[in-house]
């Protein structure tokens, strides 16, 4: 995902620091958006939240990539192989909210990778170096 940003801005801007320094902007960006949206979906804040928010909060999952519910479900499914199911309330014990699945996450990422690589390539063969 990271590198399909780094990529795009090296060749619009033909600046790598500014690819650097995109890529950067971009994954903090996205954590804050994972996070938010894991946020006002917890059983703590979704009574009240507004519903626009929470309309506001799905585009954005649904558009940008999840990388770091990609790293929580890493983490989850570690701890699952490591203490099994020896750890009832471990295993009944959901983070996330229902839509966040591998499937989801995998999928919606490599869809970004696709449209950025896509811009890239497009930008590249326009450009006259």
């Amino acid at each position: 995902v990271l590198y399909s940003i780094s990529l795009l801005f090296g060749v619009l801007w033909r600046s790598w620091i500014g690819s650097v320094l995109m890529t950067a902007l971009a994954w903090l960006f996205f954590t804050g958006v994972n996070m938010t949206h894991a946020a006002l979906h917890s059983l703590q804040f979704i009574a009240r939240v507004k519903p626009g928010w929470l309309t506001f909060s799905e585009v954005l999952y649904y558009i940008f990539p999840k990388t770091w519910y990609m790293g929580k479900l890493n983490e989850a499914m570690l701890q699952k192989s490591n203490v099994g199911d020896s750890l009832p309330e471990l295993a009944e014990k959901s983070v996330f909210d229902p839509s966040v699945t591998w499937e989801m996450v995998i999928l919606s990422s490599g869809a970004f990778i696709v449209v950025m690589l896509v811009l890239s390539c497009w930008r590249f063969a326009k450009k006259d170096y």
